[in-house]
């Protein structure tokens, strides 16, 4: 590639020669080296001969240049996918000759899809646009050079190059130029204030994105990443208050509720959630009244499209702010003017209606009014020969009738045929995607319901129809409800506290207990829930919530998470979950680890690792991926958790392998698991025993124990709890643990100082008045205490202590006999029998 030709790029832009220039001189340079180079490329990509010039049809993959070029392009998109390449291309000022080279062949190609070298351009243009708009919280020399780079971008963007760079017939294309821009816009935000330039670039880019979403001729995969590029450039309260302040803004975005592309209307509700997050009060205020404005006036207008249009939109604002849309619902006239003659309105109008009904019963002043003003219609659509209107209608009483007790004696007896409807609409393949949400908004309401549990648990056919439908969309709200419903067959009844059962009891006493109570239905019961919990699992619901459990909607995750901790909690279940690779899920679930969905993911585990041998159900590094989330559980404020934490990692830290015990005590987890030893609860009191005896095979452990400079404390604690009354499962921890240690000489000598009851409570553990296991873990102790004799001498001059030996040299279990004979002689060496 010669000087000449690589300077053809933009003969009159001097800020391209020079870095064209620069580049040459690098690339010459690494090429003397020998050594790759991401300037060669870049120079090559950028770079078009003469010929090429002349002529747009020499720009295809037969040209010989052309293809060189293209095949440079291709390398470095891939290369620049690396941040730190992508940082390198934008430091050399290779951005701006990106940017032409890309506006000058579209020019004169057209817009052409992959495979191109426009669109090899664009990616590696793009990102290098990722890279300097990758937020890092810090400011630094580095930054202020990706500030540099990305104000350069935005300030080059004009009417002419903007719609080149935007296209309209390669989608794909589009969508990786909307994104691109509009991270520019977002990162740029800060600036504006000061910058005229920028502020004009991002008006113009976003002033784009509404023309093409108000074209009726955009098509729908480019109006979708108009929509997604809007949602990202609209990133603080200036630019929210600016969108509310354009009508022609958000005219355009709420029209989109009537968008014959389907994929469009649903992004309405997002883009105005995303948009009114960013406003104070006052400003809030104020887009309410632009909004209530604007859907008045379709409602009040005289087509059926107006209509529509300001129903969907009124819809809309529910979904994004419950609160705004109930103010607009409230005021005088317009429950009246959207109900007056609706039956007599085209299906079309009564839909919306619905719509608007259905999303308004998530705030209790609107369901009141709405079961005040609306209950005779939507129980006359009951029989409707709509199946949209009547599944709707069916769905909105379901929400009035679990707040409204009046509503639900009325409709008491047509429950069981709903949910027959809904499972009906679930299960055929024909039914519309929307009323298949519908009914699934509705099962998750009815299953609540002991009855309707367990309808819903003994139908495999509808189970299996909810669980297929997950793999078959991946609509957020779908995978929601169905994990709900999921969530609501396999939930057990809450365990109340002691306080709570002994309100009850008063309650029952004064006959003040409600006739019916689900938490008291026998539908509720154990038993009961274990057999759903199998049905839901024949049916194929662990691969159902695996799948959701990938969802980045929160709400979705927390729900498949409290699944997943009831359906392990059968033990008979707990390997079912392994064999269908729910751990890597649970796992996922973890993340981030300061939420209540981590914590639910987090018991589940535990209550799969009790019961299940580490070695063979996590092997490898799975055992050590379980130690942090299982560690999260100690700290938790549920002493259940905290219980089954401590069990689970009791079971790792048995494992052959150290490294389970040597991350554990490295995350500084022995605190933790001590201060458990103090629980009021006897059974976290004795399970952290019980670990801390297994850690002790960690060296770190055992120090903290055999120094007498950290020992004290502890070794006096667990010589009490060796002698804890009517717990002899924590007496063997306990013991257990003063065993090991008292198998370091220094340990021994230092743990007959650390108690003045030390040797009572050594003979209490020999006298083996409650269990063998604890007369063998006593005798141990004296056995390792003996090897010195400046501790010999104190165990012998107690008569409790030879007696017993003496007694044990007999007993008929071989270790204790050993243990004593072995004892006995060590005495003996020291001449003190």
């Amino acid at each position: 590639m010669d000087l000449r030709s690589a300077l053809s790029i933009d003969p009159k832009n001097q800020t391209t020669q020079d870095a064209m220039r620069t580049l040459l001189t690098k690339t010459a340079e690494e090429a003397s080296t020998k050594s790759p180079s991401v300037s060669a490329l870049l120079v090559q990509s950028c770079s078009s001969t003469a010929h090429e010039t002349e002529s747009p049809a020499t720009h295809n993959l037969a040209n010989p240049d052309y293809r060189s070029r293209f095949e440079a392009a291709q390398r470095l998109a891939v290369l620049s996918k690396d941040s730190k390449i992508a940082l390198q291309i934008s430091r050399e000022r290779g951005y701006q000759l990106l940017f032409t080279s890309f506006v000058s062949l579209r020019k004169k190609e057209g817009e052409l899809p992959a495979p191109s070298l426009q669109v090899a351009l664009l990616r590696i243009l793009a990102h290098v646009c990722a890279a300097v708009t990758e937020f890092s919280g810090k400011t630094s020399p580095e930054n202020n050079t990706k500030e540099m780079i990305a104000v350069g971008i935005l300030e080059s963007i004009n009417n002419t190059n903007l719609n080149l760079i935007l296209g309209q017939m390669d989608f794909a294309s589009s969508a990786v130029a909307a994104d691109m821009l509009s991270s520019l816009v977002l990162y740029c935000l800060p600036l504006m204030a000061s910058n005229k330039n920028l502020q004009k670039s991002a008006v113009l880019i976003v002033g784009s994105f509404i023309r093409m979403l108000d074209s009726p001729l955009t098509p729908q995969d480019l109006g979708v990443a108009c929509m997604n590029g809007l949602v990202k450039s609209i990133g603080d309260a200036s630019s929210a208050i600016t969108f509310f302040s354009s009508p022609s803004y958000y005219i355009t975005v709420l029209s989109l509720v009537t968008s014959p592309h389907t994929k469009l209307g649903p992004l309405v509700p997002v883009a105005l959630a995303r948009f009114l997050e960013y406003l104070d009060e006052t400003s809030s205020e104020k887009a309410k009244e632009a909004l209530f404005v604007c859907i008045s006036n379709w409602l009040e207008g005289s087509t059926q499209g107006d209509k529509t249009r300001g129903l969907l939109a009124l819809s809309a604002v529910f979904m994004a702010r419950v609160e705004i849309g109930t103010s607009m619902l409230v005021k005088d006239g317009v429950l009246e003017s959207m109900m007056d003659i609706v039956e007599f309105e085209s299906d079309e109008i009564q839909l919306a209606t619905l719509n608007v009904l259905s999303n308004a019963c998530s705030n209790q002043q609107c369901r009141t009014i709405i079961s005040q003003r609306c209950i005779p219609y939507l129980k006359s659509l009951l029989t409707n020969k709509s199946a949209k209107l009547k599944t709707l209608a069916a769905a909105i009483l379901i929400k009035i009738m679990f707040t409204d007790k009046e509503v639900e004696s009325q409709l008491v007896r047509s429950t069981d045929s709903f949910t027959d409807h809904f499972s009906t609409i679930i299960q055929d393949d024909i039914s519309d995607f929307n009323l298949k949400l519908n009914a699934l908004e509705s099962l998750v309401y009815l299953t609540t319901k002991p009855f309707h549990k367990e309808k819903v648990a003994n139908s495999p056919r509808l189970l299996t129809a909810l669980f297929s439908m997950i793999k078959k969309t991946e609509d957020r709200s779908a995978h929601y409800a169905i994990a709900s419903i999921i969530s609501n067959l396999v939930g057990y009844r809450r365990r109340l506290t002691d306080e709570e059962q002994q309100l009850q009891s008063l309650k029952k006493v004064a006959g003040e207990m409600p006739a019916s109570n689900d938490e008291s239905d026998s539908r509720n019961d154990e038993s009961v829930v274990n057999k759903r919990i199998a049905s839901v699992i024949k049916s194929g619901g662990i691969p159902a919530l695996i799948l959701a459990a990938k969802s980045s909607s929160p709400s979705t995750r927390e729900v498949v998470s409290l699944s997943f901790v009831a359906m392990s909690t059968p033990k008979q279940s707990r390997g079912i979950l392994i064999q269908q690779a729910a751990i890597p899920a649970l796992l996922s679930l973890t993340q981030p680890s300061d939420t209540p969905t981590a914590l639910y993911a987090a018991h589940s585990l535990a209550k799969i690792a009790i019961t299940n041998d580490p070695n063979v159900a996590f092997n490898g590094s799975r055992a050590q991926s379980l130690i942090k989330p299982l560690l999260a559980l100690l700290s938790s404020q549920h002493e259940l958790q905290q219980f089954e934490g401590l069990l689970a990692l009791t079971n790792l830290a048995s494992m052959p392998s150290p490294d389970p015990r040597a991350l554990l005590v490295s995350l500084n987890s022995l605190p933790i698991i001590e201060n458990l030893q103090f629980s009021d609860n006897i059974m976290i009191r004795r399970a952290a025993t019980e670990l801390i005896c297994n850690l002790l095979f960690d060296p770190v452990v055992f120090e903290k124990y055999a120094n007498p400079e950290t020992a004290a404390n502890r070794l006096k604690i667990m010589i009490a709890l060796s002698d804890v009354e009517d717990d002899l499962p924590t007496r063997k921890a306990a013991s257990g643990a003063l065993a090991i240690i008292s198998s370091h000489p220094p340990a021994a000598a230092f743990l007959m100082e650390a108690h003045p009851r030390v040797v009572e409570v050594l003979v209490g553990l020999i006298k083996g008045e409650d269990d063998w296991e604890i007369v063998h873990r006593g005798i141990e102790v004296l056995k390792n205490c003996t090897e010195e004799e400046a501790v010999a001498k104190k165990l012998a001059s107690n008569e409790e202590v030879v007696e017993m030996l003496q007694v044990l040299t007999k007993a008929d279990i071989k270790e204790v006999r050993d243990g004593a004979v072995h004892t006995v002689k060590n005495l003996m060496q020291w001449k003190l029998l």
